[in-house]
């Protein structure tokens, strides 16, 4: 019985990756390791089987239209006709929506978000049904014919207020711990 492998040079007759012996004795990488994100990985090939990264908060904002600033989602449809497909708020944060002159005409989704504060200061702003959910939803519609096709909440606590001519038109649906 012998020693396989010769041992004693620290590696000199280790095999890469592709079975080939090291000459040199330097220690090979096995592709092991830690990516910049943190999270080891078993292999270098590019298999595509790796998981797919975690969206960071910042990302889901801008891909909804917003800016993402101390831990919340600004998302301004300020200028006239602004956000004409809808407005939502990601899941889980918190967004800061402003809606002007027929701005948010398709509506504000902010069912599944953490909580909302909306803005439809406008003529016509928010014309499109507003949807929220989460902690807290403020909803203000002081423009003429704001809100016009109505607010449903379903937030723990909400202030929704109606001050423009014929804002809110239509139902306001409030069903939380505070409205």
């Amino acid at each position: 019985g012998g020693t396989a492998g010769g041992g004693g040079r620290g590696g000199a007759d280790a095999a890469s990756e592709d079975g080939q012996p090291s000459d040199d004795g330097e220690i090979l990488d096995d592709g092991g390791g830690t990516s910049e994100a943190g999270d080891t990985t078993s292999s270098t090939d590019d298999t595509g089987e790796d998981a797919p990264t975690e969206p960071t908060n910042a990302d889901r904002c801008v891909a909804n239209g917003g800016t993402y600033t101390d831990e919340k989602c600004a998302i301004d449809c300020s200028a006239a006709g602004a956000c004409g497909s809808g407005v939502t708020c990601p899941s889980q944060l918190s967004c800061q929506i402003t809606c002007g002159q027929d701005g948010c005409a398709k509506g504000v989704d902010c069912s599944l978000a953490a909580g909302c504060d909306i803005a439809c200061a406008e003529s016509n702003s928010c014309a499109g049904s507003i949807n929220c959910g989460g902690s807290s939803c403020t909803v203000a519609c002081g423009g003429m014919n704001a809100c016009s096709s109505g607010v449903a909440s379903r937030a723990a606590k909400n202030q929704i207020t109606c001050g423009g001519e014929g804002a809110c038109a239509s139902n306001v649906d409030c069903s939380g711990d505070s409205c």
